[in-house]
């Protein structure tokens, strides 16, 4: 009982060490594209640049809405002040690029890599849980996840399949 009781605990500590990773990864991922935004509204003109840029990132957390309105807000921005509506354009087309890297590559990398998990598995679970539960489930798709592969790891009859969800398989 002992043995089973000191088990339980290290299942959750790794639980919540894994979800501050997640949450320094998602802070990482959060400044990236606050970054990238902001560069793109200085290289258009647009007015607060810093500002928008860090609300768009901010808003990425929220799957798909989050991503609308943060590029919503500095397109029309740029429909009302600028001359001609090729900048409101740019500036869509601009936020859609960092959009596909952010989504493809920025986050199952560096998320991935902060709880070891295959950016496969992160982005086909954010698909199934997204269709499940919504946006909230897409929102804790990835901690969710995260926690079923640790309790998997310490199951003695399905720790094979943690072994699949790993994104390294070499580390513990």
């Amino acid at each position: 009982a002992k043995k089973n009781k000191e088990e339980n605990l290290e299942m959750v500590k790794s639980i919540s060490v894994m979800t501050q990773k997640y949450l320094q990864g998602l802070g990482i991922v959060v400044l990236i594209v606050a970054v990238l935004n902001t560069i793109t509204l200085l290289s258009f003109g647009i007015s607060s640049p810093i500002f928008l840029g860090v609300i768009s990132g901010l808003l990425i957390v929220i799957p798909y809405i989050g991503v609308a309105i943060g590029g919503a807000i500095p397109t029309v921005i740029a429909l009302m002040t600028k001359d001609s509506y090729w900048m409101a354009i740019g500036v869509a087309c601009s936020y859609a690029f960092v959009q596909f890297l952010e989504g493809n590559f920025i986050t199952p990398k560096i998320v991935g890599d902060s709880t070891n998990l295959n950016p496969l598995i992160i982005i086909v679970g954010m698909i199934v849980l997204g269709a499940l539960g919504g946006i909230l489930a897409m929102i804790v798709a990835v901690p969710i996840l995260a926690s079923v592969k640790i309790l998997l790891e310490h199951s003695e009859n399905y720790s094979e399949f943690a072994i699949l969800m790993k994104n390294n398989i070499n580390e513990n």
